[in-house]
């Protein structure tokens, strides 16, 4: 159980976005810059491909940094016992996403797999689908999940993102915590009576499942 209603946890999602209407805009912004890239990376060729996979991992670092210090540390923290340390969790991911930028920014797959294709989806599902679901099922506007701001929405839109980058552990490592918070996703979705989540939460964890899969099959190969 939760110690908060799905009215209560929706009102706050609303106070966030009236009070920080300018990031919402910003935040989505910047999660279409990165999809469209994602989908047409040939719009990019004339950059250094390193440099977009460092602003990438910049971008979702910020999201990830908002979602903890925003939403969890600021406007779920007086509902929530547990806020300031859910806060923690995603202040970490946004510290190991910094460090990805800088010291090995994640390459995109260029294989044409058809995980790919299944990332490119997911950031699509966090970026518009998990709003316009909010928008129809949940209480209305101004009570709805953005990515950069609200966990859901960012945590499918994180777990799409490294769906498109080269299976390593570098990538298995950064999948760990949006496992985490998928499982909490999924324990949310399941106290509050909102099943709408619980492909967030699938996607996450089965994300992370995947990567370190990938990583076992690699190293045994190596090893003979």
């Amino acid at each position: 159980m939760l110690p908060y209603s799905l009215d209560a946890y929706f009102g706050a999602i609303g106070r966030m976005n009236a009070e920080l209407a300018i990031f919402v805009v910003i935040a989505c912004l910047l999660g279409l810059f990165l999809l469209v890239l994602t989908w047409w990376p040939a719009l990019a060729d004339h950059k250094d491909p390193r440099d977009i996979d460092r602003r990438a991992c910049l971008v979702l670092a910020a999201g990830w940094f908002a979602v903890g210090g925003a939403f969890y540390g600021t406007y779920l923290e007086p509902l929530f016992f547990a806020a300031p340390w859910i806060m923690w969790g995603f202040l970490l991911q946004a510290l190991l996403l910094v460090g990805a930028a800088i010291l090995h920014p994640l390459p995109a797959r260029r294989d044409g797999a058809p995980v790919v294709l299944i990332g490119r989806l997911l950031m699509l599902y966090g970026l518009a689908i998990v709003p316009l679901l909010d928008a129809l099922f949940g209480p209305g506007w101004p009570d709805v999940r953005f990515v950069g701001l609200a966990p859901a929405a960012t945590v499918a839109f994180t777990t799409g993102w490294l769906l498109t980058r080269q299976p390593e552990w570098r990538s298995a490592l950064l999948a760990l915590v949006p496992a985490c918070a998928g499982g909490l996703i999924g324990y949310s979705a399941l106290a509050l009576k909102w099943p709408l989540d619980w492909p967030v939460a699938i996607a996450a964890v089965g994300t992370a499942l995947y990567l370190a899969t990938c990583v076992l099959h690699g190293a045994m190969r190596r090893t003979g």
